[in-house]
């Protein structure tokens, strides 16, 4: 059997640079033997009792950046998508959506979680620039995982997409994991109204160790992507994002305190003005 498959599927499993450094990774990061359940049907239909080691969440090459997560996490990662999922339809009870604008919805709901409350993990990388195996092994966790992004509060582009995937299957949504090799990065596609678009949360928060945001940001958010000609209307965000905050959805860092612009009085042609600056109060409006 070639390394790192399962003998009970074709997934695909690609371990760490550094698995076989030390015993105990092997333990932790082994080939999958005996029966397991794929996190994406433990999320979407229950844990399994009987089942200790859960294989990891697949993009769309097939390829699992953590191979085996343990029971607790999987436990820990369910009971926190169920209640951002509940949190959700709390928030939008009553109100009368289309079936695009609830997907629109779903889906910033879901990333302004992620800007709101994941940080980028502090980690060590190895060589090719994947997470280590050691990093794993100190912290108990792989901060590549969805459980690092929203249990821990801390990740990297493999464990926020991860994240996003997750929620969006629970939730309804069509979405996938995009991997890059070089440099190693990963991200999510979305599709809204049969049209697929590009998520980058990690780029949104930043990539340097600690890094995270203190405010909404659209920049990363529903980009063109292959057959998408244009990025998804930029007004729809901003009107959605304003129903949702009008709902109590709370966009980090907002309100902002208003900036005071002072402006230069007007000079008439001979040189002289008649009228006293003009200040004016604005406040910065971010789609």
């Amino acid at each position: 059997m070639p390394e790192g498959e399962s003998s009970e599927s074709d997934l695909k499993i690609q371990l760490p640079a550094d698995y076989r450094s030390s015993p105990r990774i092997t333990a932790i990061y082994g080939v999958n033997q005996g029966r397991t359940q794929e996190v994406e049907d433990a999320i979407l239909k229950g844990v399994d009792d009987s089942i200790d080691a859960f294989t990891g969440v697949p993009d769309v090459n097939g390829l699992v950046e953590v191979p085996v997560i343990s029971k607790e996490q999987v436990i820990s990662l369910r009971e926190k998508i169920v209640n951002i999922d509940k949190d959700f339809g709390t928030l939008i009870s009553g109100s009368n959506l289309s079936a695009n604008e609830l997907q629109l919805a779903k889906v910033m709901y879901i990333y302004n979680h992620i800007l709101n409350t994941v940080s980028y993990a502090d980690v060590e990388f190895t060589n090719d620039g994947h997470v280590s195996g050691l990093d794993a092994l100190n912290r108990g966790y792989s901060t590549a995982s969805a459980y690092s992004a929203l249990v821990k509060n801390e990740s990297v582009c493999r464990g926020i997409s991860e994240a996003i995937y997750l929620l969006c299957k629970y939730m309804e949504v069509n979405a996938e994991i995009w991997p890059v090799e070089r440099p190693p990065h990963a991200f999510n596609r979305v599709n809204i109204g049969g049209v697929w678009y590009k998520l980058d949360a990690t780029y949104e928060i930043g990539i340097t160790p600690g890094a995270k945001k203190d405010r909404w940001s659209s920049n990363y958010f529903l980009r063109a992507w292959g057959n998408t000609s244009t990025d998804y209307p930029r007004e729809q965000i901003a009107s959605m994002k304003n129903f949702l905050a009008g709902k109590g959805l709370r966009f980090e860092g907002y309100p902002e305190k208003p900036k005071i612009q002072i402006k230069p009085p007007k000079i008439d042609i001979r040189g002289r003005s008649d009228k006293r600056p003009r200040i004016e109060v604005r406040t910065r409006s971010d789609t």
